[in-house]
């Protein structure tokens, strides 16, 4: 990899002062570092902020082609710079400097195309760090890739979000890398939805809320989940971007992965999600829950935060139980239930779960269904009191029908986890199925 390839040149398309169309390159800055160019507004004092930028995207450049296999946008094979514009992001970030600059208001942080058909980015001069830099930066390098797929764009586009969060978090620093996972917090209150739902492909009648339409951005935890916890190989979460031919990203992940693997780690993940996201430091977790109560004040629709979340009742001994979830939370392809039980009543007791789930879901897709059980114990206790949370997987027969059983305390909290794991990843059909347990008192 050539740091600089020879004879690049530099020509923004943007930056129009005087209102005739065409860059005004005197009322703007530029550095150039590598294949990138880091234009603004020269009003603006950004000198240390293009640097940084440079200096990064330089090394996300080097990773991606040196280690990684991917490859140059098309900016190189035509000769020209990489433009990067920092811009005074004065309709989508609070503290903006409330003067405009010489780029369109309506932009964000983003990679997308210009007019001549080149990727360009954007990035905002007051929430630049490390983070969003490496996000954006491995855009650059699938750009080539999804570019020609954009046909499949409901299918691809979780995928390619949460793929270069996850970069951006597996290669953070120390500090950066405890603000990696500010957004899990809206998978933990909606897992009835698809992996891959995006506001582009979200059913027709889900709510159109931002923290719903933007949750793909939070499943750089399921990536992270995968390598982390369940020794995944990190070169599967990048190699797909290799491969030629059209691809799901849910199913590459099932096949690379193996199916009945991949739907044992989704129920693990699913099962620490609701453990208060067990896999996450103490320090992500804390950032978690502020980013959580600022989510709630600003969110317009309270089904955002408990669309998902049912009480199924207390833990009365003899008592059969039948649960079968609400039309609007059955679970879709890939997502789950969360199911939430109290024993606070009658003391000690064993609890019998029967799972028996429908054999296709709502558009004839064959179903597929794994469970677990978490039991956080004693959990009505002061936080100091607390014991350690346990997890049991249900035993499945046939992919339909599962059982469990666990032995629980007074003041224990228990959570049965449903999954829908089926061999069927595009769309929003559902998966339904009943749960049946009772308590007996020892």
């Amino acid at each position: 990899m050539e740091p600089e390839p020879p004879g690049l040149r530099i020509k923004p398309l943007f930056g129009d002062g005087d209102g005739d169309n065409n860059p005004d390159l005197d009322l703007m800055e530029v550095r150039a570092l590598g294949i990138f160019a880091v234009w603004w507004d020269k009003k603006f004092d950004h000198e240390k902020r293009a640097n940084f930028i440079l200096r990064t995207l330089f090394k996300v450049r080097e990773d991606c082609i040196k280690n990684l296999g991917m490859s140059d946008p098309k900016n190189v094979k035509h000769g020209f710079y990489f433009n990067v514009y920092i811009h005074d992001s004065d309709l989508h970030q609070l503290g903006t400097s409330g003067r405009d600059d010489l780029f369109p208001d309506k932009w964000y942080a983003m990679v997308a195309d210009n007019r001549l058909g080149l990727p360009y980015m954007v990035l905002p001069w007051d929430n630049l760090d490390g983070d969003i830099i490496r996000h954006e930066g491995f855009h650059v390098f699938q750009n080539e890739w999804y570019r020609d797929r954009r046909s499949k764009w409901d299918e691809l586009s979780w995928y390619i979000e949460a793929s270069a969060s996850w970069y951006a978090a597996d290669r953070a620093n120390q500090r950066e890398v405890v603000s990696s996972f500010e957004r899990v917090q809206l998978l933990r209150m909606n897992p009835h939805l698809a992996i891959w739902h995006t506001g582009s492909n979200r059913g027709i009648y889900d709510p159109d809320e931002k923290e719903l339409n933007e949750r793909q951005y939070s499943l750089e935890c399921y990536l992270f989940f995968l390598c982390e916890i369940c020794k995944v190989p990190k070169s599967v979460i990048t190699d797909i971007f290799k491969i030629e031919h059209s691809v799901n990203p849910a199913e590459y992940l099932f096949t690379t992965i193996g199916g009945d693997n991949l739907r044992e780690f989704f129920t693990y993940w699913a099962a620490c999600n609701t453990d208060d996201f067990s896999y996450l430091s103490r320090a992500q977790k804390r950032y978690v829950d502020r980013q959580r109560w600022k989510t709630k004040k600003i969110a317009k629709n309270p089904l955002v935060f408990s669309w998902s979340s049912r009480i199924l009742g207390r833990g009365i001994s003899g008592a059969e139980n039948v649960f079968v979830p609400e039309k609007g939370l059955i679970p879709r392809g890939w997502s789950y239930n969360v199911l939430e039980l109290k024993n606070d009543f009658g003391g000690a007791g064993k609890y019998v779960f029967k799972l028996e789930g429908d054999a296709f879901g709502s558009e004839g897709a064959p179903a597929h269904f794994s469970g677990r059980v978490l039991v956080k114990k004693n959990w009505s206790a002061h936080r100091s009191r607390r014991g350690v949370s346990e997890q049991k997987p249900f035993i499945m027969s046939g992919g339909i029908e599962g059982r469990a059983s666990i032995m629980a305390n007074k003041g224990d909290l228990i959570y049965v986890i449903i999954a829908s794991v089926p061999e069927h990843f595009t769309g929003n059909q559902t998966y339904d199925y009943k749960l049946t347990f009772s308590k007996h008192g020892i």
